[in-house]
């Protein structure tokens, strides 16, 4: 059998086979690259992230520390407006001669979240968790009756007198940075 070709097709049939080698080679060596396991950072970058989370757990129980020394039972404490106990000479007493309770006598709800929700009509209205009980407004947890509920606050009444409690920061969230 006789196989005839013009000059030209055993030209591109020589280049076209010599392609496909050099193909064939290169992609054994990207195969091979492939198969490498990846290199992971180095050794610089490795001592800086164990010096980040080395001072990241300082500073959070720097955090956690100072919170537990600090007493703020009466930092929140908000007195009605029409009180003249600041103007009288008898300060520290109220309009009907009753002594205003003293920050260690007073033992406020523990506030730990505020939730968003919508009602039926897909109106936004707020609940609070207060010492583990999810309240709304006007719900008695012991003798306090809660006023208002905000995304940042909790405005509770007791004896005539309001407090805000601040909505409580979280330590780590995603959505700090916003």
């Amino acid at each position: 059998m006789k196989i005839s070709a013009s000059k030209q097709r055993m030209c591109i049939g020589g280049w076209f086979l010599a392609a496909l080698v050099l193909v064939g080679l290169n992609a054994s060596q990207f195969m091979s690259l492939e198969e490498q396991p990846l290199v992971g950072y180095s050794p610089a970058i490795k001592l800086v992230q164990t010096k980040l989370q080395d001072f990241d757990k300082t500073v959070a129980t720097g955090i956690f520390a100072m919170k537990d020394r600090i007493h703020l039972i009466g930092a929140g404490a908000r007195y009605p407006a029409d009180s003249q106990a600041a103007h009288n000479p008898g300060a520290g007493r109220t309009r009907m001669g009753t002594p205003i309770p003293e920050a260690a006598e007073i033992a406020l709800p523990k506030l730990s979240g505020i939730m968003q929700a919508l009602d039926p009509r897909g109106a936004v209205y707020y609940r609070a968790v207060l010492n583990g009980r999810v309240c709304g407004v006007r719900d008695k947890i012991d003798e306090y009756t809660v006023v208002k509920i905000s995304p940042t606050a909790v405005v509770i009444r007791h004896a005539g007198y309001n407090w805000t409690l601040d909505s409580p920061v979280p330590y780590f969230s995603s959505d700090l940075g916003d």
